[in-house]
Order: structure tokens, then C-alpha cells, then sequence
């Protein structure tokens, strides 16, 4: 009678198959150094792994100690349902994983701090030894801690992690001021939440290289308008930046009614404040030019002395 069970694919089986040896095939699919196997052997030995459906044994390697090369890729649902380049980093990351042999998971965590909890000690059960971050998840506090005592390594594509990689904004921000000033319009309002003002990675580090010749204080008083930080545990992010863009633009253009050219902290805030200038009359792209930061910045960052991709960064990290 035949067994309906579905049989595991074994690495002897595999190098049956590939006509090699077992320690060549667990070299290969363990990724282990070896200067005498050739790329055409191990592009032959993933092929026979692939068709047979191989999977190493987890629970194997986690009772020896062994490395199990299993990166855990998450994002928050905020940044994956509201910015399409973190889709397109995700995608990147995956890719460049598996090509450098990497088994990876991706999950998406959700508004509830104890639901991304419960999450990180399920992937670290399945043995994930890294954790790759999109964005600035919901309790990430919690989750950075738990991570770090199991002692596993983290980093993040977001600004409140220890580790993070960091988009390359600094530049981005001077060749937009300087787009606004090529056309005339010197009444800049950078529209900024109160926390990030001095930030390294904010709006006065590019005004400075702009306007060297004024003095912090100043730079801050006549080009940042401030508004309060949002919520970052409020259910819909999207729905109260939105609402930000209309009420900081309608207040920021009562105060300052010469301003005529608007920089936005992000998309979902320039929808809001788009919405509010047309809707009293405002004619955008003579009148008043509207910035926000080009999306495709966020392929892009410095690490230190070096720049590439962020998915190559948070890889090498």
C-alpha cells in the first residue's frame, strides 16, 4: 500500500540526485566555504534542491548550536500599506538574501505591541538569528529588548531603532531649497513635528549648507514651521497625518501669508495640504511651489563612509 505521506527531500537524496557527495551538497547548502567547489557544482546542487523541495532540518541545527542563516524581514503595516519604495526595498531584500543564501521570513507587524511581541518569540523559535526592520513598528521598544536577550542581532530602516540605516535626506532636502531659489521663491516653510527640528537628519542640517551665513536661531525661526509630533500608537497614522497636512498649512499660512513655497514632511501630510490650497484658490506650481521628499531617496542612504542600496546596508549590518 502505498505511503500518502509527503517524504522530506534528504541531503542524500539530493546528492543522489546531483550525483555528488553528501559533505559536497551540505557544504553547498549550508553555505560553508570551500575554495575546490566550483560555481557550476553549486548552481547544479541549489537547481536539485529547489526541484526536490528541499529544507534544512531547523530543529536540527538549533539542538547543535549551528548557524541556521535565517534572516527575519519585517515592516510595519503603516509604511508597507502608505509607501511604495519600502515595497520595492522589501522585494530587494529578499532577493539579495536568497542570492547570498539566506533562508528569510517576512511578516508583517501589526498596531498591537504584544501581537509584534508574541511575533518576534515565534521567529526566534523557528531560530531566525537576524532581524531586518522596515519602519517604526508598534512597540518597538519591547521588540528591540527581546531581541537583543536572546542575543540576536537587529537593525532597522527607521529612525527609532539603536542600529538603523539612515536615508541619504540631508542632500535631498538642499537640491529641493535650492530648486525653490533657482525659481525665485525665497518664502520657504518647512513644515517639521517638534521632535525632529534639530535632528541630524532634518531640515536645519540642509538650510545651513544653503545659508551658511545665518545663525541657527534664525534659520529655524524663518523657514521651520512646527507642529506637534503625531501619534505613533494612533490606529490610522495615515488618516491623522492627513488631517496634520490641511490644519498645519491652514495655520502656517495665516501666520505667514508671504510664504510661497512649501516643504512637506511626507506625502500623506502634502496630500492634506494640497487639498487645503486648492480647495481656497491657490495656484501651485507659480504661485506656491509644493516639495516633499523624492521617493526615490529612500533607495538611497550614507553608512558611514560608504553609500549603496539599503538593502545592501541592512545586509552587510
Amino acid at each position: 500500500m502505498a505511503n500518502s505521506k509527503t517524504t522530506r527531500s534528504s541531503l542524500r537524496s539530493v546528492a543522489q540526485r546531483a550525483g555528488l557527495s553528501v559533505t559536497t551538497v551540505h557544504q553547498v547548502l549550508n553555505n560553508k566555504g570551500s575554495n575546490f567547489i566550483s560555481e557550476e557544482t553549486r548552481k547544479r546542487v541549489r537547481q536539485v534542491a529547489e526541484e526536490m523541495g528541499y529544507r534544512p532540518n531547523i530543529g536540527y541545527k538549533l539542538m547543535r548550536g549551528e548557524k541556521t542563516r535565517i534572516v527575519a524581514v519585517l515592516a510595519s503595516t503603516e509604511h508597507l500599506r502608505r509607501r511604495n519604495p519600502f515595497t520595492e526595498l522589501i522585494v530587494s531584500l529578499v532577493d539579495r538574501l536568497d542570492k547570498l543564501g539566506y533562508v528569510t521570513y517576512f511578516s508583517i507587524l501589526q498596531y498591537s505591541p504584544e501581537s509584534n511581541l508574541k511575533k518576534i518569540r515565534e521567529l526566534l523559535a523557528r531560530g531566525a538569528e537576524h532581524f531586518i526592520m522596515v519602519g517604526n513598528p508598534i512597540g518597538f521598544e519591547l521588540l528591540e529588548e527581546e531581541i537583543a536577550k536572546a542575543q540576536r542581532t537587529l537593525v532597522g530602516c527607521g529612525n527609532v531603532f539603536q542600529r538603523q540605516v539612515s536615508h541619504e535626506t540631508v542632500k535631498s532636502k538642499v537640491d529641493i531649497f535650492r530648486f525653490f531659489l533657482d525659481r525665485g521663491h525665497r518664502n520657504i516653510k518647512c513644515l517639521c513635528q517638534e521632535s525632529l527640528v534639530y535632528s541630524i537628519y532634518g531640515y536645519l542640517e540642509a538650510l545651513k549648507t544653503c545659508f551658511p551665513e545665518l545663525p541657527e536661531a534664525e534659520l529655524v525661526q524663518k523657514f521651520i514651521y512646527v507642529y506637534p509630533d503625531p501619534d505613533i500608537h494612533n490606529v490610522d497614522i495615515s488618516e491623522q497625518e492627513f488631517r496634520q497636512g490641511i490644519d498645519s498649512t491652514r495655520k502656517m499660512l495665516a501666520e505667514y501669508p508671504q510664504t510661497d513655497a512649501i516643504f512637506y514632511a511626507n506625502d500623506t501630510m502634502a496630500l492634506g495640504g494640497v487639498k487645503y490650497l486648492f480647495g481656497n484658490g491657490y495656484k501651485i506650481g507659480s504661485e506656491i511651489l509644493v516639495a516633499i521628499l523624492p521617493a526615490d531617496q529612500f533607495h538611497r542612504l550614507r553608512s558611514g563612509k560608504s553609500e549603496g542600496t539599503v538593502a545592501e546596508t541592512c545586509i552587510r549590518r
